[in-house]
């Protein structure tokens, strides 16, 4: 097979991955996707090449899986449109490099048929976690966002993680169609030195024995099973004296900063909060920079607010907040999360720990000369990681502004409460994105097993239960409200929320053995090899 034709299949099998996520679900793509890869990477003519076919891989993954960026780059496309390119390309090459090495990685193990899907699996593992940590990390998209099809899937969530159910899908996609199954049936993808696509084979006679290669194929079984066992078994009991309304105004980013844009945008969120409800609201949520002017306690903004929050309640509004004065060279601003009570004080506020490069801050500024693509000129600063909130009339919650839903370790420790996501995904129109970043939400409450209440400003704003389960929505690109009691938690801590960073570090050390094994078992054979061929040091 050619070098084009080998990268040309590598791209596809990328992009038949990415079409196993939201919103369209083609789950069983992810089996000829990773079994081809792997195939290739044992076909590869050396380490180098097994590096490229896994990172073509990854340009056709994060290209068809991140075009969405464009969206985001198109609100001002007079000043950022001529980015496009560098940023759906660049940025999916760089994050390509991750399936690069766990292909380079895999390929060391190639002699051994046998195993060769698991050590793919773990070095598929070790990648993602690494792609999640590294720098400000970027968890979009890890393969176990496949399993977000339906309400009996994401239960695996709750047991193993994203992780760890990243790894049993991609050892069980790679194993599915393993080299002895396609002799068997009697298709072989050609080798690297043949010109055509496909050889066809003579069915070999022998049949392999029973039950070699089934392990990986009954994990995935298991855990759905198990997930129907748990959904069975699912309480559903929520606070008999909250009643929280969750505003999506649908305003569109850009007129949302507009001069007359931004008071017809309170005007609106204004009005749908004071619209009438079948029961009286003990609090009212907002999205994320719903308020686009900053306010204090008791100034003209908090007093104006305080006329709709409800009697003992708070309104909860995405706001940036200023420290400092804006002639001062130490001015910080945050994207943050405040509420506001009814005597117009402050309750809490909390400034957003995980912001994105590029859209909130320009990562090293002095040296690339580029603005931020949300409005103003100064960079946000990152907020700190603070315990869960207590606040009158509620159970303890843990704020999630937008991109920080995506990271599992941001929910982490608030059984038995709930989690609040404010987030505007006006960004990223009518595209995967907003669909794709519902589905990584919904995992975080499964994994620690609390609901979650999500105000999006054009959608998808939601109710979720402590099992994933969508109680209430409003579609993308509409205006709505929801009015909705609280869920409640499970009755007991999830497995993963209470031995999942164990087990994770317990593959993630597996996989880190297996392969500095076999890098220094190929480091000592090159040097014996090298020694044994060199003249000797004794000939005169």
């Amino acid at each position: 097979m050619s070098l084009g034709k080998r990268n040309l299949i590598a791209i596809i099998c990328g992009l038949c991955a990415t079409l196993a996520y939201a919103p369209i679900y083609l789950f069983p793509l992810l089996f000829p996707a990773f079994s081809g890869l792997l195939y290739l990477i044992n076909h590869a003519a050396s380490p180098r090449k097994a590096f490229f076919v896994g990172w073509w891989f990854g340009m056709g993954y994060f290209v068809s899986g991140l075009y969405w960026f464009a969206y985001a780059l198109l609100t001002d496309a007079a000043k950022f449109g001529w980015m496009i390119p560098f940023a759906v390309l660049g940025i999916s090459a760089i994050l390509a490099i991750y399936h690069g090495l766990a292909s380079w990685l895999t390929f060391r193990w190639r002699m051994h048929g046998k195993i060769l899907p698991l050590i793919f699996a773990l070095n598929w593992l070790l990648m993602e976690w690494l792609r999640a940590h590294l720098l400000s990390g970027f968890p979009w998209n890890l393969v176990s966002a496949s399993w977000m099809i339906s309400d009996v899937s994401i239960q695996a969530f709750s047991l193993v993680g994203p992780y760890i159910l990243g790894f049993v899908t991609v050892w069980a996609a790679a194993s599915f169609f393993s080299l002895s199954l396609w002799e068997r049936v009697g298709v072989r993808v050609a080798s690297p030195d043949s010109n055509s696509f496909f050889v066809w084979k003579v069915p070999s006679p022998r049949p392999s024995p029973r039950g070699r290669g089934s392990l990986p194929l009954i994990l995935p079984i298991i855990l759905i099973v198990g997930g129907a066992i748990r959904l069975n078994s699912a309480h559903h009991d929520t606070y008999p004296d909250i009643n929280i309304r969750i505003i999506q105004p649908n305003i569109t980013q850009a007129l949302k900063w507009q001069p007359q844009g931004r008071i017809d945008a309170i005007r609106t969120l204004y009005k749908m909060s004071k619209a009438p409800a079948t029961k009286p609201l003990t609090h009212i949520i907002w999205p994320e920079t719903a308020m686009t002017y900053e306010f204090n306690s008791n100034d003209f903004w908090a007093q104006n607010l305080a006329q709709i929050v409800p009697p003992k309640g708070l309104l909860f509004t995405g706001v940036v907040r200023r420290e400092g004065e804006w002639e001062d060279s130490n001015v910080k601003l945050f994207n943050s999360l405040q509420a506001v009570d009814e005597q117009a004080n402050i309750a809490m506020h909390y400034d957003k720990v995980k912001l994105v490069p590029f859209g909130e801050f320009v990562p090293f500024r002095h040296i690339l000369p580029l603005e931020k693509i949300t409005p103003g000129g100064i960079d946000f600063s990152a907020g700190e990681i603070k315990p869960p909130f207590k606040t009158a009339g509620l159970p303890a919650f843990r704020p999630l502004i937008c991109y920080e839903a995506i990271f599992p370790q941001m929910a982490e420790n608030i059984w038995p409460g709930w989690l609040l996501m404010v987030t505007n995904d006006a960004w990223f129109g009518t595209s995967s994105g907003p669909y794709q970043h519902l589905e990584m939400a919904r995992a975080r409450a499964v994994e620690q097993g609390v609901p979650l209440l999500r105000a999006a400003n054009t959608g998808v704003s939601v109710v979720v239960d402590a099992y994933g389960r969508i109680l209430q929505s409003i579609p993308l690109n509409q205006a709505g409200v929801i009015d909705t009691a609280l869920p409640k938690a499970t009755p007991t801590p999830t497995f993963y929320s209470v031995y999942g960073k164990w087990l994770e570090w317990m593959f993630l050390f597996i996989a880190a053995l297996f392969s500095v094994q076999k890098q220094c078992a190929s480091f000592c054979t090159r040097t014996f090899r090298k020694a044994k061929s060199s003249p000797s040091n004794n000939s005169i």
